[in-house]
């Protein structure tokens, strides 16, 4: 829950930035999303990062801009 609590912060720092192109008057802003897993003990690093995998794609197919556990 608290790494979830740090994504979602960084996720909303990120959305608030905005981007000045250089050499123009144009002013982007982004957005991000996060996928999170924590390890589970005997699974292997492939497993783990697979399931974070998954939850930044839960993330982006359920709208953009989110934070999901996996």
């Amino acid at each position: 829950e608290e790494v979830r609590i740090i994504a979602d912060r960084l996720r909303m720092d990120v959305e608030k930035l905005k981007i000045k192109i250089s050499d123009s008057s144009e002013v982007v802003s982004k957005t991000i999303s996060i996928g999170i897993a924590e390890y589970k003990g005997k699974e292997s690093v492939t497993q783990l990062i697979d399931r974070a995998d998954k939850a930044l794609y839960a993330a982006k197919a359920s709208g953009r801009n989110k934070v999901m556990i996996g």
